[in-house]
């Protein structure tokens, strides 16, 4: 009984971790949710943010891998709408993008980029 109420409590902490709206992160939050670790799309997005590990940096960007097989828990509750699923969290926690394909760097990018805090982060001024 003891185990699995320490294991509750990590998955607990780590969901409100990654996922609290309301908290502020220091971080932008890539969710890569698949069905399991062999599948083409999941394996195609990590070959492509591997590709730039510095452009991944720059943006304060940390990616999480979740497939049902290892956390089903979680990755039921982030209801996926088909066996690969990108979202992308801001610093300040929300939602900002979530497609159900790979998403090619630029494009993740120029979301970023676009985003009221990347712009002050980049010393932009919008006026």
């Amino acid at each position: 009984m003891t185990l699995y109420l320490s294991v509750f409590l990590r998955c607990v902490l780590f969901a409100w971790a990654v996922y609290s709206p309301d908290q502020p992160h220091k971080e932008r939050k890539v969710l890569l949710l698949s069905m399991d670790n062999h599948d083409n799309m999941l394996l195609t997005q990590q070959r492509w943010l591997r590709s730039d590990p510095g452009g991944l940096a720059e943006r304060d960007i940390a990616v999480t891998v979740i497939t049902k097989e290892a956390d089903d828990s979680d990755y039921r509750r982030l209801k996926p709408s088909g066996s690969f699923v990108f979202i992308l969290y801001g610093k300040d926690g929300g939602e900002k993008y979530r497609s159900v394909r790979p998403v090619p760097l630029k494009t993740l990018y120029a979301i970023i980029d676009a985003m009221p805090m990347r712009k002050q982060e980049m010393g932009i001024h919008e006026k």
